[in-house]
């Protein structure tokens, strides 16, 4: 039997109530068992020649402060933080922290991790994507020593049941990578992979996932996609 799924949520800076589609009874019993998985994706990394990036080390361009302070004041107080482990992710939750959130401590999963793009590491995009692919080809392509992003749908699947089942409380943050982010949105709404590539997942962006346990592996609601502060306001 497919898993149930809650439909997508109105986002009207309230608590966000399901508007297509529910299947699960909104019970203070469902509401105080699920678990919400809050996903930041890392700070931008100047990349101007559109290139995969070399190595783990690039640095994210963490200047916006506005921004941080905005992720600070909505993220669960006291909640956990796990990242990927590479360091654009890690300098990410560090500067959130830094703008007043208090975390209820950091760990690594590397679980979390982009898609490993394997020997087009360094190369531009243009130089490794045929000039015409539909989006399912282009899911099932994999990198020379690498992974394809249907691949990654899989790991991030399997990462995201390890994380909330060893989570005790209701709230989890995770601070990833785009690829990540839309694998884990492509989990919780049962979509194939070339589906879950469409998301737009831009940097120092929100989006939370909520799981309510249950008979064949429960039900997820989307509440939020890829929200964040306003870029007028980013800049006054």
């Amino acid at each position: 039997m497919a898993k149930k799924r809650m439909g997508l949520s109105a986002q009207n800076g309230t608590e966000s109530t399901p508007v297509l589609g529910a299947v699960l009874p909104e019970t203070a019993e469902n509401n105080h068992a699920s678990r919400r998985l809050w996903l930041i994706r890392h700070g931008p990394v100047p990349n101007p020649e559109g290139r995969y990036y070399p190595h783990e080390d690039v640095e994210p361009d963490l200047s916006d402060r506005d921004r941080l302070r905005f992720l600070a004041g909505i993220l669960p107080p006291g909640a956990p933080v796990v990242t990927s482990g590479i360091r654009r992710a890690v300098l990410t939750a560090e500067a959130i922290a830094a703008q007043g959130y208090a975390m209820g401590g950091i760990r690594h999963h590397d679980g979390l991790a982009e898609q490993n793009f394997g020997a087009w590491r360094g190369q531009r995009y243009a130089d490794t994507l045929p000039a015409a692919m539909s989006m399912a080809e282009l899911a099932e392509l994999r990198p020379p020593e690498g992974e394809s992003f249907a691949q990654l749908c899989r790991r991030v699947a399997r990462t995201i049941r390890q994380l909330l089942d060893s989570n005790t409380g209701g709230h989890l943050i995770a601070v990833a990578h785009a690829g990540t982010i839309r694998a884990a949105l492509g989990t919780a709404l049962d979509l194939p992979p070339a589906d879950a590539l469409r998301f737009a997942v831009d940097p120092l962006s929100l989006s939370v996932i909520e799981h309510f346990p249950g008979e064949n592996g429960g039900a997820w609601r989307v509440v939020h996609v890829n929200h964040q502060l306003p870029l007028a306001r980013s800049h006054t």
